[in-house]
C-alpha cells in the first residue's frame, strides 16, 4: 500500500484540499519515511507530524519511530487528517487485531469530523485486480468503526490526460485515489475506539470458529 505519490508536493496540496484541511490545521502522516510529506504539509501552511515503524531521520521535522498498535505519540483529538501510506500493521490482513487497534489509535487522534485517508496507487485499476481487492478490504476494515467511508480520486485522475498541458505534449500529473473515512461529529474517546476494534476482532474469531 505504500506509494510515492504523497512525496509529490502538488499531490499533497490536492489531498489537503480534498480533505478540507484548513490553513494551520494538523496532519499526521502514517508511514512517513523520510518525512517528505510532512515537510510538504508544513510548507503548505499546516502543522504536521509523522510516524513510521522503521528508522526516521533527524532532520528537524516532527517524526517518530513507533508501532501504532502499541502506543501513539499524538494526543487524542489533535489532528484534522491522518494519511496512511504504509506501516507493517496494514501490510497484511486488515481484519486482524493489530491493524484494528492501530486504526483505533489513529482515529482517536482525529478531531470530530476529522478524516483518515488510505492512499492507493492506481486511479484506474480494473475490477478484480489486486488494487480493487485491496480497496474493498480497506472499506470493510473502516466499516467496523463509526464514520462515513468513500473512495475519492486525487489530483486530476483520468482528466489529467485531457488537460491542456497533456495535449501540448507535457508530462501529465500523476493521478491516484484514496479511501477516506470521516469520523462522527460526536466525540469518541480512545477507549471507545478500542472497544470497536476489539468487538470487530472477536466477531472475526467467532466467524472463523
Amino acid at each position: 500500500m505504500t506509494t510515492d505519490l504523497a512525496a509529490d508536493r502538488l499531490f499533497v496540496r490536492d489531498l489537503l484540499k480534498a480533505c478540507r484541511v484548513p490553513s494551520g490545521g494538523r496532519v499526521i502522516d502514517v508511514g512517513c519515511g523520510d518525512g517528505a510529506t510532512v515537510g510538504h504539509c508544513v510548507a503548505l501552511g499546516r502543522s504536521a507530524a509523522g510516524i513510521d515503524d522503521a528508522d526516521v531521520p533527524d532532520n528537524g521535522l516532527d517524526l517518530h519511530r513507533g508501532v501504532l498498535a502499541n502506543s501513539v505519540p499524538f494526543a487524542a483529538g489533535e489532528a484534522d487528517l491522518a494519511i496512511v501510506r504504509g506501516m507493517d500493521a496494514y501490510a497484511g490482513d486488515l481484519s486482524g487485531i493489530e491493524s484494528l487497534i492501530s486504526t483505533a489509535n489513529l482515529l482517536s487522534c482525529l478531531r470530530p469530523l476529522g478524516r483518515a485517508a488510505f492512499l492507493l496507487e492506481d486511479a484506474v485499476a480494473p475490477a478484480g485486480s489486486a488494487e480493487t481487492d485491496r480497496q474493498a478490504e480497506i472499506i470493510e476494515h473502516f466499516a467496523v468503526f463509526p464514520g462515513r467511508c468513500r473512495v475519492t480520486p486525487v489530483s486530476e485522475g483520468l482528466g489529467r490526460f485531457l488537460s491542456p498541458s497533456f495535449l501540448l505534449g507535457r508530462r501529465p500529473r500523476r493521478g491516484g485515489q484514496f479511501v477516506i473515512v470521516q469520523i462522527p461529529k460526536q466525540p469518541i474517546s480512545r477507549l471507545e475506539w478500542h472497544g470497536y476494534a476489539r468487538e470487530a476482532a472477536m466477531a472475526g474469531i467467532r466467524r472463523a470458529a
